[in-house]
């Protein structure tokens, strides 16, 4: 299953770092799109306040609340679900400037095809890990989305400030079928990017490794020591050929010399 071969030019960190960026920048990038472009139905008010919300949530780091139409704690809730997003921010930036310093290392260094491979193998094990998350997490969802979700929160927020009354302003603007439809944007997002980052990722590796092979057939002496020294030292080889076949008529001629000066004296 793995198309990679046994021995890596790169080491397993960079490859889990590569990976690790792929992964989150696909989650976050999809959340930040299922959000903004929001199909709902809402009235007119309540739409100004979702797109409020929305450029509170995506603003900077650390802006302040807003949502002055929010309960108190709601606008509680909201700085929480800010913080998320903020750490979410901050680790895309920390793992895209990982990934790209070990690119630069490695091109630094001149080591290209172990770009290649890191690339390769990124992509490939990112996309495997990308169907792994979100498969569990949309089966999950499936079996029963209120429990799948309260689970979230109770992780995401456990101080517990995240259950409203039914005719609350958050639940007004967001409810439960709104959350199943992110969920499953998402799963179904990364889905189809993981499958392109399996292919793209499968594909550099087959072709790099038929480059490889080609290059191993159009030039036979790459892959011995001896023939490479053949072929580096023609000259060598021809002038060394030449002196043997030299010593040995100049042999013959000696012989044939000492016959004849024995045949006289005969």
């Amino acid at each position: 299953m793995n198309p990679f071969p046994s021995s890596r030019l790169v080491p397993r960190l960079l490859v889990i770092v590569l990976a690790a960026t792929l992964v989150w920048s696909v989650l976050y990038g999809s959340l930040l799109w299922t959000i903004a472009v929001d199909g709902a139905q809402r009235e007119p008010e309540q739409q100004a306040q979702h797109a409020a919300i929305v450029e509170y949530l995506a603003g900077p780091v650390g802006a302040q609340n807003p949502l002055g139409f929010l309960t108190a704690a709601e606008q509680s809730h909201m700085t929480d679900v800010k913080r998320l997003f903020d750490a979410a921010f901050l680790i895309h930036v920390l793992l895209i400037g990982a990934s790209l310093g070990a690119v630069i290392v490695l091109a630094y260094q001149r080591l290209w095809r172990s770009i290649d491979d890191l690339l390769a193998r990124g992509m490939w094990w990112g996309g495997w890990s990308l169907i792994g998350v979100m498969g569990l997490s949309a089966i999950a969802a499936v079996m029963s989305f209120d429990r799948f979700w309260a689970l979230f929160h109770v992780f995401a927020f456990p101080q517990g400030n995240w259950m409203f009354a039914p005719d609350s302003a958050l639940i007004t603007i967001y409810p439960s079928s709104y959350f199943a439809s992110i969920v499953f944007g998402i799963s179904l997002r990364a889905g189809i990017t993981a499958a392109v980052l399996i292919l793209l990722g499968t594909f550099l590796s087959k072709a790099r490794a038929a480059q490889e092979a080609f290059t191993a057939r159009a030039v036979p002496g790459a892959s011995g020591t001896s023939q490479s020294s053949g072929a580096v030292h023609p000259r060598g080889s021809v002038a060394a050929t030449s002196r043997a076949r030299g010593g040995s008529s100049t042999s013959q001629r000696r012989s044939a010399g000492r016959g004849r000066a024995g045949r006289r004296r005969a």
